[in-house]
């Protein structure tokens, strides 16, 4: 399919000068948290949850992290019941085999922040009354949970080459649409969504796309189309 250039001044749209959360999260370092207070849930139903909302569960790696969490929680205001051993949030690792961890963001786990005596037995790791440390607990018992996602900074622009703009869609990889006002509006819905790598534009409709024009036969997967325009971000 053969794409229709359209030769206009190259512009870039900046989405932020330095990264920010979407809304609900809350900005820590290069990590947005969010904290899951409103419904319990096991290990599993609270992976799926921050993978739904664009993240995982949280992995507290340093002593600022973990503090920092800790504090987040308490600030939830929670009665001290939802402290004890059938509370507390859920954290982002889980036990694979007799001896490892499988963690967010790293496939075993060279570091920890165990209790005293802890782990021992449980499958899933936990936060609870004992401040900000890590126990582990059965996977099945129902919690809160603690999600984490990492803070973008992006710029869309135009393909095309310098100067030229793209009119088609990328087709077959739509994460989602959204209706926007304009291209900067398409471009901070993209940069908010780690999973979106690009995005069209049809009229005020904003399509999130979950991969660029480098990852996939960009001509054979093109629209062309007068009122669809492609974008990329940085």
């Amino acid at each position: 399919m053969i794409l229709t250039f359209l030769l206009l001044s190259g512009f870039i749209l900046h989405a932020s000068s330095q990264f920010a959360c979407p809304a609900g999260w809350t900005k820590h370092a290069e990590f947005c948290y969010l904290m899951i207070t409103t419904t319990k849930l096991t290990w599993s139903e609270a992976d799926g949850r921050c993978r739904a909302a664009g993240g995982e569960l949280a992995l507290p790696v340093t002593r600022e992290e973990i503090r920092f969490l800790w504090t987040m929680f308490r600030a939830q205001n929670l009665s001290e019941s939802e402290l004890q051993p059938s509370g507390g949030i859920w954290l982002g690792c889980r036990r694979t085999a007799a001896r490892l961890w499988g963690c967010s963001n790293t496939p075993t786990l060279d570091f920890a922040w165990w209790l005293g005596g802890q782990p021992d037995g449980g499958d899933c790791v936990v936060m609870w009354h004992h401040g900000p440390r890590w126990s582990d607990a059965e996977c099945e018992t129902a919690r809160f949970a603690a999600c984490q996602r990492r803070g973008r900074v992006g710029r869309c622009h135009q393909r095309g080459g310098l100067g030229h703009q793209i009119h088609g869609c990328l087709l077959n990889h739509v994460l989602r649409e959204v209706q926007v006002r304009d291209p900067a509006m398409c471009c901070i819905k993209c940069v908010d969504d780690p999973r979106c790598h690009s995005f069209n534009l049809v009229e005020s409709t904003c399509q999130l796309n979950t991969a660029q024009r480098s990852d996939v036969n960009f001509n054979g997967e093109t629209a062309t189309n007068d009122t669809c325009v492609y974008y990329e971000i940085d």
